[in-house]
C-alpha cells in the first residue's frame, strides 16, 4: 500500500498525473439525429423518399424478363421497388451486362420505371 501511495505522489508531483479537478472530461454527446431525414422530403402531404442514381450515364434496354445495361464505367447501379423501396444493387462492368431473373413488377432503374413482364 505504501508502494501504491509513494508512485502516486511521484507521479502527480512530476506532472505526469492530474489531480481529478483538472482532468479534462469528454464532452457530452448530442442526441444522434435520425439519418433517413435527410433523404426523406414531404411532397403534398405524402412521404416521399430520394432514390440513388448511378454516378455515370447508363443505357437501358428491357428485352421481355431481362435488362440490358450498357455502361461506359464500372460502377455499382441500385434498384428500386415500384413503391420507392431498395431492392437491390447490381455491380456494372464496363461495357454491356445483363441483368436475369428479376420477379415480375414495376421497379425503378436510376429513375426510370421498367416493367418486368
Amino acid at each position: 500500500m505504501k508502494r501504491v501511495l509513494s508512485m502516486m505522489v511521484l507521479a502527480m508531483a512530476s506532472g505526469l498525473a492530474t489531480f481529478p479537478s483538472e482532468r479534462i472530461w469528454p464532452r457530452k454527446r448530442k442526441p444522434a439525429q435520425d439519418s433517413s431525414a435527410s433523404f426523406v422530403r414531404m411532397q403534398e402531404g405524402k412521404e416521399s423518399r430520394k432514390m440513388a442514381i448511378s454516378i455515370y450515364p447508363v443505357q437501358i434496354q428491357v428485352t421481355m424478363n431481362a435488362i440490358q445495361i450498357h455502361s461506359e464505367h464500372s460502377q455499382m447501379l441500385p434498384i428500386y421497388t415500384r413503391s420507392g423501396n431498395f431492392y437491390m444493387a447490381v455491380r456494372l462492368k464496363k461495357g454491356v451486362n445483363w441483368i436475369n431473373g428479376l420477379p415480375r413488377g414495376h421497379y425503378f432503374i436510376n429513375n426510370r420505371p421498367i416493367t418486368i413482364n
